[in-house]
C-alpha cells in the first residue's frame, strides 16, 4: 500500500493518496480538488472512495469536484454530517452527497481492512482510520507530532478529545505510523514518549 501526501490550500492541510495498484483513496483531500485530480491521472490512478476525518472547510474543499469526476462515495461521521448540512460556521459546503461510516465502523480497501474510530473532541464527529494490518492511522485534526487538535471551536471539547486519545489510539502498537490532518508524520509510541499534552498530571 502506497501512501502520497498533498499538502493544499492555504493551511496546508494534509489529503492522502492511498494506492493499492491502481486503486486509490482519498482521505482528506482540503483544497484544490483539479490538483488532486491531476495528480491521479499522472499515476493512473482510480479513486473508489474519499474518507474524511472531519468536516471542516480545510479538509473538505475538493470534495465536490473530485466527486462529481470520479463517482465514487464520500465518507464522512454521522455528527460532521449533520454539521456541514446545517451550514455550521467552519464547516465546509459540501454539495456532493455524503455517505455516514458504517455502524460497526469498519471499511475495507483493496482486500484490507480499516476501522473507523470515533474520536470527537476537534469536532464532534472526528474519527481517525486505521488500517491495522498495514500499521497505519490517518488521524485528522485528533493527533499531531508533538501536539493534539485544537477544541475551542464549534463541537470542540477537551476531555472527549483527549479521552479518546488515550482510550482508541495510545492502545495501538507503537510502531503504528501516523498521518495527521497537518505537518509531518510520526508514531504512537513517539507520542506516548514525548507528546506533553498526553503526559497524566
Amino acid at each position: 500500500m502506497e501512501i502520497q501526501r498533498l499538502r493544499l490550500g492555504m493551511y496546508q492541510s494534509n489529503c492522502y493518496i492511498v494506492s493499492e495498484g491502481k486503486k486509490a483513496l482519498i482521505v482528506d483531500p482540503g483544497d484544490s480538488g483539479e490538483e488532486i485530480s491531476e495528480y491521479l491521472e499522472r499515476n493512473g490512478l482510480e479513486p473508489e472512495m474519499i474518507l474524511l476525518t472531519h468536516g471542516h472547510v480545510d479538509h473538505v474543499g475538493g470534495v465536490d469536484v473530485l466527486e462529481e469526476k470520479y463517482k465514487c462515495p464520500v465518507y464522512i461521521s454521522k455528527a460532521d454530517k449533520e454539521s456541514i448540512d446545517e451550514g455550521r460556521q467552519i464547516f465546509g459546503h459540501v454539495s456532493a452527497p455524503l455517505k455516514t461510516y458504517p455502524e460497526n465502523g469498519e471499511l475495507s480497501f483493496a482486500g484490507k481492512k480499516m476501522e473507523v474510530l470515533d474520536t470527537p473532541g476537534h469536532t464532534k464527529g472526528g474519527v481517525c482510520l486505521y488500517f491495522p494490518e498495514e500499521g497505519v492511522l490517518f488521524s485528522g485534526d485528533t493527533l499531531f507530532k508533538h501536539n493534539v487538535g485544537r477544541y475551542d471551536l464549534y463541537g470542540g471539547d477537551g476531555v472527549e478529545l483527549l479521552k479518546g486519545i488515550r482510550e482508541k489510539l495510545l492502545v495501538l502498537p507503537d510502531d503504528t505510523v501516523v498521518y495527521p490532518g497537518h505537518d509531518m508524520e510520526t508514531t504512537i509510541g513517539h507520542e506516548k514518549k514525548y507528546n506533553m499534552f498526553l503526559k497524566e498530571n
